[in-house]
């Protein structure tokens, strides 16, 4: 008898990059919520240090929730959305 061979797709985001953002630059936005640049996904940083790694998430299925301040890349610099969902927020 042959070999079944199950291939199923991870639900965990692979990025798990540094967020070039100092702990100051958290404390003058005023927020530590972080938009994951490959998926969307968004994480509040419980206690930020400088220049932390993205944690570990499962891959955003759904849109973002729209009006929420939150630190986003854009052309590899990390800056603060005003809210903008993800998609509007990489593309503009």
């Amino acid at each position: 008898m042959g070999k079944q061979v199950v291939t199923t797709m991870s639900t965990k985001c692979t990025c798990l990059g540094i967020i070039e953002v100092t702990r100051r630059q958290f404390q003058e936005a005023g927020t530590t919520c972080v938009e994951c640049p490959a998926c969307g996904a968004r994480r509040t940083l419980k206690s930020p240090k400088d220049l932390p790694h993205f944690p570990s998430h499962p891959r955003r299925l759904t849109p973002p929730p729209k009006r929420e301040r939150h630190w986003v890349e854009q052309e590899e610099i990390w800056k603060v959305s005003e809210g903008r969902g993800w998609r509007q927020s990489v593309l503009t």
